[in-house]
């Protein structure tokens, strides 16, 4: 299948990019699922879309939008730069921790009333969040298990330049963030306990994808799609402003011919939050026969 994009200019199509990737980034920035920013975002594409001649639509569905307030850790009585992981659960408690540096160890370790602090193999790489589907190799599920099965009260990562390794609102157990070049803290400590306060908050809310269909009563389809929401710290510009935006782009040039198919720009939400779930529905819903999918 090929779009062919009547009497618009390179120039043009890069000033409507620039517009959307500055309402998205600039104006809105960060904008998590379940957030105000995200609601502004969506509302944001709906109106895009709608002033377009596209038929658009807002799917709902339910999400958390995270709240952190930061967290505090003592080791020995001493202060340790700390940061509650990305939609982790709150907690306040004082408990001995185990230092856990393979899968090996924390197969064997028991944890139970425990802080554990990973760090090393098990920090080499963002662990894909438990629900996540498209893409989660075996040995992220098998850490993630693990640590649900041994159940400690915490879980302190130690990460190089506090990397967030567990990031997943569907991970039920209170977990931080240290630099890895703390980590002698605890290794070298005495009393091997600590206290720790995340002073986080998760709000059950609704959030929306939007779904825009250009042409009726056509056999095939062809869907773009891109994700809206970003994670908690970062506007997003190039995880998925960029992508958003050149869907919002391509819309306003698309609406002036006729096509043998119908057009579909699918703006999804919910992909850092948690898993992809929130954004496949829609994919089956009145669908045409035959689809061809394109990411951005």
């Amino acid at each position: 299948m090929v779009i062919i994009l009547h009497g618009v200019s390179l120039g043009d199509r890069a000033t409507l990019l620039q517009q959307h990737m500055d309402q998205l980034c600039e104006k809105i920035g960060v904008r998590p699922t379940g957030s105000t920013k995200n609601k502004e975002a969506v509302d944001y594409a709906f109106e895009v879309l709608q002033k377009c001649g596209f038929q658009v639509y807002a799917q709902e569905f339910d999400c958390i939008d995270w709240l952190n307030f930061g967290a505090l850790l003592l080791v020995d009585d001493q202060k340790v730069q700390v940061e509650p992981a990305e939609y982790s659960l709150p907690c306040d408690i004082q408990a001995e921790f185990i230092c856990i540096d393979t899968v090996e160890v924390l197969q064997k370790v028991e944890l139970s009333d425990k802080i554990a602090v990973i760090y090393g193999e098990l920090c080499k790489e963002p662990l894909m969040p438990k629900n996540f589907e498209f893409y989660n190799p075996e040995e992220h599920k098998q850490i993630i298990a693990l640590l649900e099965e041994k159940h400690p009260q915490a879980i302190i990562v130690a990460s190089p330049h506090k990397e967030h390794i567990i990031q997943d609102g569907d991970f039920n157990i209170p977990c931080a963030v240290i630099c890895a070049d703390r980590l002698d803290i605890f290794l070298q400590s005495n009393r091997r306990k600590a206290k720790l306060t995340i002073n986080t908050e998760r709000i059950p809310v609704k959030a929306h994808n939007v779904i825009a269909t250009y042409g009726s009563g056509c056999r095939d389809k062809i869907c773009f799609s891109a994700h809206i929401d970003t994670k908690p710290t970062t506007p997003g510009a190039l995880d998925n402003a960029s992508g958003v935006s050149v869907l919002l782009a391509l819309a306003e040039t698309l609406t002036h011919s006729d096509y043998p198919f119908q057009i579909e720009i699918a703006i999804l939400n919910g992909e850092k939050t948690t898993t992809l779930l929130p954004e496949k529905p829609h994919i089956w819903q009145g669908s045409p026969r035959n689809i061809c999918w394109l990411l951005m």
